[in-house]
């Protein structure tokens, strides 16, 4: 019955959407996974929905494309919808359900990974959103019939989901993905500098040294600020990717000491995050190669130059072991053609390989 209103009314707003000739809306949806996170996050969480224009018009059932935005991006604005509008006049056979979801959290970013700090991002992705779509909007319910894309940190977030799930999502296209080649965690502005340790390290020492109650705070307060982006997104990857249970901020093992000397465990898990894949090729290839589609794009002059590096090791790492993908590398930095290649690549590329 719950599930029955929840459609009807999520089909009265779509249909009043689509007479004020926007077609995507904000819809909270139940994050089961997310409960009880360290960070305190809510386990509610907003996605943007995008119906195709003929979804009012009969009752046909649709294929679905994901997308996971960048770090500090929320849902919202629509930003997408002329562009699909577009595409999809121009192509009605290829005509899909478009779904956006951010990874946001209190430190700006999740990576779409499971963390006892920040809750089970990738579970509230692979689980609690793909059966909310499913029961609530008129999907093809099967990974033939589902891509997942993103950007930045969503472009990261939507290789490492696709290679841990291939019988959710059959295909995947990341855009400028979060992706480190050998040298690529010494290399990014988490490391890149001595100072910047130095610093990181006596701030996350100070929070070990506060009662629990107020280092928690102290570290939430330095993230809403957000005046050192490079702090806080360093909190951000660290309790993802090597997150400690215990009970005090920083929540996170720092793989550096003020004198600059690497914990090299520490190290290994902060490598693994934006370097799983290509590290751990081995163990998932034979998941890679079952995909329909893998397209990876990055701009020649990202802003950071260790997600371009770490874009083309990739690449080289799937020739080396033969997983057919698609790179494509273009003229743009970390954003400013995100949405000429969702245009003109993603768009194409993808629902191609999609079943109807």
């Amino acid at each position: 019955m719950t599930r029955t209103i929840i459609s009807f009314i999520i089909l009265l707003a779509s249909a009043a959407l689509y007479g004020q000739n926007y077609s995507a809306q904000i819809v909270t949806i139940p994050a089961p996974s997310l409960e009880g996170n360290i960070l305190g996050d809510t386990s509610a969480q907003c996605i943007e929905v995008y119906l195709p224009k003929s979804y009012t018009e009969n009752e046909r059932t649709y294929p679905v494309i994901y997308f996971l935005n960048g770090y500090g991006s929320e849902v919202g604005g629509g930003w997408f919808t002329s562009s699909l509008d577009q595409y999809f006049n121009e192509n009605p056979a290829h005509e899909v359900i478009f779904i956006v979801a951010h990874g946001r959290n209190k430190l700006g970013g999740s990576f779409y990974v499971n963390s006892p700090v920040t809750g089970n991002w990738e579970d509230y992705i692979v689980t609690d959103l793909v059966e909310f779509v499913d029961s609530n909007y008129r999907t093809i319910a099967h990974a033939a019939s589902r891509s997942i894309t993103g950007h930045s940190m969503g472009g990261f977030g939507c290789l490492y989901i696709a290679t841990r799930h291939p019988d959710v999502f059959n295909s995947v296209y990341s855009h400028s993905p979060g992706l480190f080649d050998r040298a690529g965690l010494e290399e990014s502005q988490m490391f890149d500098s001595k100072e910047i340790v130095e610093s990181h390290f006596q701030f996350f020492s100070s929070l070990e040294k506060t009662a629990p109650d107020k280092a928690h705070e102290k570290m939430l307060e330095k993230a809403r600020t957000n005046d050192d982006w490079v702090l806080t997104f360093t909190m951000a990857y660290g309790v993802a990717f090597c997150p400690t249970r215990n009970k005090n901020a920083p929540y996170m093992n720092y793989p550096k000491n003020s004198d600059f000397v690497t914990d090299t465990i520490a190290w290994k898990q902060w490598h693994d995050g934006f370097g799983f894949i290509a590290n751990h090729i081995k163990k998932y290839k034979e998941n890679l190669n079952s995909l329909s589609f893998i397209g990876i794009d990055c701009g020649y002059h990202d802003n950071f130059p260790w997600i371009y590096k770490g874009t083309k090791y990739l690449s080289e790492v799937f020739n080396e072991h033969q997983i057919n993908h698609s790179l494509i590398l273009h003229q743009g930095d970390h954003g400013n053609m995100l949405l000429r290649q969702i245009e003109e690549s993603m768009f194409p590329l993808i629902t191609k390989k999609l079943v109807y």
